[in-house]
């Protein structure tokens, strides 16, 4: 037939677009053709009915087919009856026209075709068009190409009724209603045609077989897309259930079956005929059984898993009757869960957490004990199988990426299994006891024989085996009911001290992992230690034994600053690690059995204190060990006793503490660095051997003392609220307050002598060696040696534990460790008021050892002292002694801060503009950038610093307040007391005395203001806001102060007049224009009508007369106006100015202030800032 022009002209418009070599013009202008189609209904209907025929190309057809397409999900509406009357009967046509043999066509092309028909029916079944599923079922008996259409019809009518956005709710319920009722006859010739095809399947052979089972396949399709939309009983009553499960058999057709099945298992119905659930679960079961399983893959096995797990939780109660159906189902899901692939353990996890959700303990749990042990047993195998250099061999099948990708999903899976194992224990408690009792028992016994052929090391698979038994044990702890320990006579009980005794039984003969091992399986005992730890003084036997390990595995009290020849380093690593992790243990172990080791209390604090003389206890044993001791002295029964304890607890760090021998170490700093001074001779090894372990002692009795008044100074052992001396004014500690005289006078000599080592006079005679311990960048020297080596060749004279480079390190690390620990002490002993403000008063030197050579020290330095010390030692005094003690030290230490940060700022500005004089930033880049943040670090500390000056208080008061309620919740009952002892003074009221004393003492105020400005000018966001909010609360408490007037309303008015006007913004990086209009609307209001600054500042922007300024202060000051107002008035009025450079004046600030510009762009890369972000969290001191 011969083709029309426009037919032509769409046919190659159509080859364009298919054709990849076109060219971009030539597919847009195909494009606007085909598109024209649509247009017009009339061209659309008729160019389709051109576009369909047989004759032409697959994908021209298929355009065809959108053309209807569009007109029914476009312009249905719109059209007349007669069209799509016309249109229904088109749709029919070519069903039946075609002609096409069934394995011939292509798929696609089909799908398009039966959407005609489905779209239309959508719209007009059953009321318009009532005829169809008779013409469709007779349709259907013309050949197998017409069924398998038919079939596609009927399921494309169901297919996506929900997400079409045309049909209404209306029409969706009427569709839903017409085919309820007609799913029997639907499903009894679907059901005819799947049941003639498989049968025909079975006896036919190549292309025959192969149409059959694309009918087959076409009618389990359309099935899975009505089983949601039927009713189980329904779909068992046409035979489909027998179906399914005889199809399953069926290796070329249990693909498609299984998604049936899927679909009808995920359905939540109520009401099912049991039979018919069970006789699914029954024959499902069978299949497993005959070999299902080992026939198919893992595809069909995850897809298996789905739908028993849906079967479990949507008829559980249809088939829970049949005892034998139940095990073989529970079994079969403890198989899934056992599977070696975790996608297809994590599926089976929600059928167990609601199946074992619906489990009553006390009517009876139906779960069989052999189903429970395999539970368990696969649990503890998946937890076991952590990912590691094997990941890809575990993971097997599934597709993961990366190993972070497949770690994270095993940590997701075990959260899951773990959640089981709490359920199982809840339900059966004794069963799961004793199954990981077992378990633990036979780990244990292959570890010994191991370790005692010789191996130094557990493999990965035997330590992730160990880590798996402790988290099982922990979550089956965590679901025992607690009826259960309370029970005294409760098989569970004893079960527990069975698995208790294992752990306490076991020989661990100086092996570090024995002993790791042994001290995780008794911590996650607590739950029942909690419990039953005073049974025949077992908890006392637990702490007991892990105290004695401490011997078993001895280090030397220096063995966290250098290594000890006589133990490999890989040995003293572990011995380390296992004794800091033993130490949180005991202390975990003493809090939960704290009532029960009451008794043992004596025989517990001399082992400790055995430990403390011997001198083999690290720094943060220390404070482990010291915690335990405060655990066992709460609750004491009075004040007196709990005096006693602390001056038992204090006499032996303390006597240390003042031993002649150390006091002489702490004032004679050149001991530390002997052989350092140039031209000095070395010491011998032997020598410098001694003055380590001075060295050391004194660190060790420095951390000692950190930790008591640390934990007193929380409240550890009901000290936090009691214990108050006699002559207290200020609810001070009475045991920690007596002993400040014996600790402050050496601390103060400690701290002075470290912060000499930092003087020019001593940093210029020491040798080129030891110069490393002044590099800025200090924790480098520590941490990787080679950089102390560099450009120093002495480094190479001598090697072993005591060459040069380990010295230099040795000694730097012990400085910093000192150092921080000592502002830590000072800080934490001022809040102690009695006691240290009383021995200050009476003796100012020593805080002129703390603080008097503070100009020597490094930005970090300061940083920490300013941090640790200098704002407790603040905002601690009395307000009585201020004058005594605050006025003498404030002045000069806030012009040191003022004086540090202005010489880094500009430092830095200097060198990013490339300006630096000779000599200076001569450092890394590396060294830069950790300057630069350092510096950022300490202008943040500033900020923090000058806002609690002149907060009034409410920074304290908020932290008095928490501390109030942590004494509630401690169960505490001294408040009436503590409150009558510190009389009528808040912490705000405290607050508000030091913030008057500081703005009206004329050399402490001006300075501390003149900090303030320039904290909220340096470059760094974070410090600019603190002082900005230190800024408002000041000006109105000082705007009748002259001496405050030039900075506020001439210099700082001029710097924020100055860029909020300013094309380049100075302040961009850390104001807002916002926060500089508060700024602005605070000076303005405050000191307009005080000082004639204000105005003068004004009046040299260009634009601004007298007269608009008197105009302006009448409305803002001549009524009441909201503050936003204010500020927009403001706005409006230095508007005009913007983008202006302004007066001479403004700009002078840039003097005061050299840093005021901004900086040049940096090229740091965020590798670089990472590093500096590491460096500095490693060498915080904690």
């Amino acid at each position: 037939m011969e083709q029309s022009p426009e037919l032509i002209e769409f046919v190659n418009a159509l080859q364009i677009l298919h054709d990849p070599k076109s060219n971009q013009n030539d597919r847009q202008f195909a494009h606007n053709i085909c598109e024209s189609a649509k247009s017009d209904d009339l061209r659309a209907y008729r160019l389709a009915a051109q576009l369909v025929s047989a004759s032409l190309p697959h994908h021209v057809r298929h355009f065809g087919f959108q053309l209807y397409e569009h007109l029914i999900t476009k312009r249905w509406n719109a059209l007349d009856t007669n069209s799509r009357a016309q249109l229904k009967i088109v749709s029919l046509e070519i069903i039946s026209k075609w002609n096409a043999d069934l394995l011939v066509e292509p798929r696609f092309l089909k799908e398009k075709a039966v959407q005609i028909v489905a779209l239309i029916a959508k719209r007009e079944w059953p009321h318009q068009w009532p005829s169809l599923f008779a013409e469709l079922t007779s349709l259907s008996r013309t050949g197998d190409s017409h069924c398998e259409l038919v079939l596609h019809v009927l399921r494309g009518i169901a297919e996506g009724m929900f997400d079409e956005d045309q049909l209404s709710d209306a029409r969706r319920n009427e569709l839903l209603v017409a085919l309820n009722n007609e799913f029997s006859s639907l499903f009894a010739f679907c059901f005819q045609v799947l049941e003639e095809k498989f049968l025909y399947f079975q006896s036919s052979v190549d292309l025959e077989k192969q149409k059959a089972k694309c009918l087959v396949s076409a009618a389990l399709k359309m099935f899975e897309t009505y089983a949601p939309l039927s009713s189980v009983q329904v779909l068992a009553q046409c035979g489909l259930l027998q179906a399914i499960c005889a199809l399953l058999a069926n290796p070329d057709l249990r693909g498609e079956a299984l998604g049936v099945l899927q679909a009808i298992c995920a359905k939540k119905c109520k009401d099912v005929p049991h039979e018919v659930v069970t006789n699914l679960v029954g024959s499902l079961l069978e299949l497993c059984k005959g070999g299902l399983l080992q026939q198919t893959d893992f595809d069909f096995h995850k897809g298996l898993c789905i739908a028993l797990t849906d079967l479990g939780q949507n008829f559980w109660s249809s088939f829970s009757s049949q005892q034998a159906i139940v095990e073989g189902y529970l079994s079969l899901m403890a198989s899934f869960t056992n599977y070696h692939a975790l996608a297809i353990t994590a599926l089976t996890t929600p059928f167990w957490r609601i199946y074992l959700d619906s489990q009553n303990p006390i009517t009876g749990v139906n779960l069989p004990p052999q189903i429970h042990e395999a539970l368990m047993a696969t649990i503890l195998d998946k937890v076991s199988c952590k990912p590691g250099s094997d990941w890809e061999d575990l993971c097997g099948v599934e597709e993961f990426s990366d190993f972070d990708e497949y770690f994270k999903f095993w940590g997701q899976v075990k959260a899951k299994v773990l959640e089981i194992v709490r359920k199982l224990s809840n339900l059966m408690p004794l069963n799961s006891i004793m199954f990981i009792g077992s378990q633990w028992q036979n780990t244990l016994q292959q570890t010994q024989e191991l370790l005692s052929n010789g191996l130094k090391a557990l493999d990965e698979k035997l330590d992730s085996r160990i880590e798996a038994l402790q988290s099982v044990l922990e979550n089956i702890m965590l679901g025992v009911p607690l009826v259960n320990f309370q029970n005294e006579n409760d098989d569970v009980n004893g079960a527990c001290k069975m698995l208790v005794g294992i752990l306490l039984s076991r020989e661990v003969h100086g092996q570090v992992v024995m002993a790791s091992i042994v001290r995780m399986g008794l911590v996650v005992l607590i739950p029942f230690l909690r419990m039953r730890g005073g049974d025949n003084g077992l908890g006392a036997e637990i702490i007991s034994k892990l105290l004695s390990f401490y011997d078993l595995f001895p280090i030397s009290s220096d063995s966290s600053f250098a290594s000890n020849p006589s133990r490999t380093s890989l040995n003293l690593a572990d011995t380390i690690t296992m004794r800091r992790r033993l130490s949180a243990a005991i202390v975990k172990l003493a809090h939960a059995m704290s009532a029960h080791l009451l008794p043992y209390r004596d025989q517990i604090n001399n082992k400790v204190q055995s430990l403390f003389s011997g001198g083999q206890v690290t720094g943060e044993e220390t404070s482990h060990l010291y915690e335990l001791l405060f655990v066992l002295s709460n609750p004491l029964p009075s004040d007196a006793d709990r005096a006693a304890f602390l001056d038992n607890i204090m006499m032996q760090p303390l006597a240390e503490w003042n031993d002649p021998l150390l006091t002489q170490a702490m004032s004679d700093p050149h001991s530390w660095v002997q052989g350092g001074i140039a031209g000095e001779m070395i010491p011998s090894d032997e020598t410098y051997y001694n003055l380590r372990q001075v060295r050391h002692r004194i660190h060790q009795v420095l951390i000692t003392l950190l930790c008591i008044c640390r934990r007193v100074q929380a409240g550890g052992g009901g000290m936090g609220t009691g214990v108050l001396s006699p002559n207290t004014k200020n609810g001070s500690l009475y045991s920690i307050s007596n002993h400040i005289p014996s600790i402050l006078p050496n601390l103060s000599t400690l701290i002075k002598s470290i912060h000499t080592l930092w003087t020019p006079d001593v940093r210029t005679r020491l040798s080129q060696e030891w110069q490393v311990l002044y590099k800025p960048v200090e924790f480098e020297a520590a941490v990787d040696p080679s950089n102390a080596k560099a450009g120093n060749p002495a480094f190479d004279l001598q090697k072993g534990p005591f060459s040069i480079e380990t010295r230099v390190t040795d000694v730097y690390t012990w400085i910093r460790h000192v150092r921080d620990g000592s502002y830590q002490l000072a800080g934490i002993i001022s809040g102690f008021c009695d006691g240290f403000y009383m021995l200050i008063n009476q003796n100012p030197a020593y805080l002129e050892n703390i603080l008097g050579l503070a100009p020597a020290m490094e930005h970090r330095h300061l940083r920490s002292i300013l941090r640790l010390f200098v704002g407790p030692l603040i905002r601690n005094c009395p307000s009585a002694l201020y004058m005594r003690i605050l006025r003498p030290v404030l002045p000069s230490f806030l012009s040191l801060l003022l004086n540090r940060l202005d010489g880094g700022y500009k430092t830095m500005k200097d060198r990013d503009s490339g300006m630096s004089s000779v000599g200076a930033g001569q450092g890394t880049e590396k060294d830069d950038i950790i300057f630069d943040q350092i510096l950022r670090l300490l202008h943040r500390e500033v900020g923090e610093l000058v806002l609690s000056l002149v907060d009034e208080g409410q920074g304290q008061a908020a932290i008095a307040a928490a501390a109030a309620l942590m004494e509630v919740k401690n169960g505490t009952s001294q408040a009436e007391v503590d409150n009558q002892n510190k009389g009528s003074v808040t912490g705000t009221q405290q607050g508000k005395e030091l913030t008057e004393f500081v703005l009206s003492c004329p050399d402490i105020g001006p300075m501390l203001v003149q900090l303030m400005c320039n904290t909220f000018i340096w470059p760094d966001s974070t410090a600019s806001s603190r002082a900005m909010l230190s800024l408002q609360k000041v000006i109105p408490r000082v705007r009748g102060n002259e001496a405050y007037h030039q900075m506020l309303a001439g210099d700082l008015l001029g710097i924020v007049l100055l860029a909020l006007t300013s094309k380049s913004n100075p302040l961009e990086s850390i104001a807002s224009e916002a926060a500089l209009l508060h700024l602005l609307r605070d000076i303005y209001m405050n000191l307009v009508t005080v000082t004639p600054l204000v105005r003068q500042q004004l009046l040299r922007l260009p634009g601004i007369n007298p007269a608009e300024l008197d105009s302006v202060q009448e409305t803002l000051l001549g009524k009441m106006m909201a503050e936003k107002k204010q500020r927009a008035m403001l706005k409006d009025l230095i508007r005009p100015c913007t983008g202006e450079e302004g007066a001479d004046s403004i700009r002078a600030l840039g003097e005061v202030v050299p840093s005021i510009s901004r900086s040049a762009k940096n090229t740091w890369s965020e590798e670089q800032r990472q590093l500096c972000f590491e460096w500095l969290d490693a060498a915080e001191f904690s």
